[in-house]
């Protein structure tokens, strides 16, 4: 495993990053499973849009903001991934761009319970809004604002859904330092 190089992290790629075992993550772990999304990649329970070197764009609570990953996220087991429709770089950095323009938004922790709820009621539709983001949300907005072949719904995408081999490779993964 190779030491994360900073001027590896472009605008527009994606960090994914494993999560604990808070009752948020595991919660988060069980939807992703339900979905359909294996287990190795169900571990993994947030993903930011990064803004290039150390910054990242994030839905955390209580308000989506621009981060610092290597203060807010030293230690945490990490995959770096980029959409594999990724041509011209306009395109990556617009992605970054309206990820970027979603900051300062209310976390949307009522967004997130539609997760929950939706395995009762199975057609109910989702609740999301790209005015209050969660992590997934936030991300799949942006990239489908510029790729809109990306996710069927943005509405209903999770984490381990920037895991997916046919639509994201992996750039570099590890422990951030």
């Amino acid at each position: 495993m190779s030491k994360l190089n900073l001027d590896d992290l472009k605008m527009g790629y994606f960090l994914v990053f494993k999560g604990g075992d808070s009752l948020i993550s595991r919660v988060i772990k069980k939807e992703q499973r339900e979905v359909g999304i294996e287990d190795d990649d169900a571990e993994f329970t947030h993903v930011e849009i990064s803004g290039g070197g150390p910054w990242s764009i994030g839905a955390l609570w209580p308000r989506s903001k621009i981060i610092n990953i290597q203060k807010s996220y030293r230690g945490r087991f990490t995959k770096v991934v980029r959409y594999r429709e990724y041509g011209d770089d306009n395109k990556r950095y617009k992605v970054s761009f309206f990820g970027a323009s979603r900051c300062n938004l209310p976390y949307g922790w009522f967004s997130g319970l539609w997760f929950v709820l939706n395995d009762w009621f199975k057609n109910l539709l989702p609740w999301a809004s790209a005015k209050r983001p969660f992590c997934s949300l936030l991300c799949a907005y942006a990239l489908k604002k510029v790729y809109p072949g990306s996710f069927e719904d943005y509405r209903t995408v999770l984490p381990g859904h920037f895991l997916d081999d046919e639509k994201f490779e992996v750039v570099w993964e590890g422990v951030v330092e």
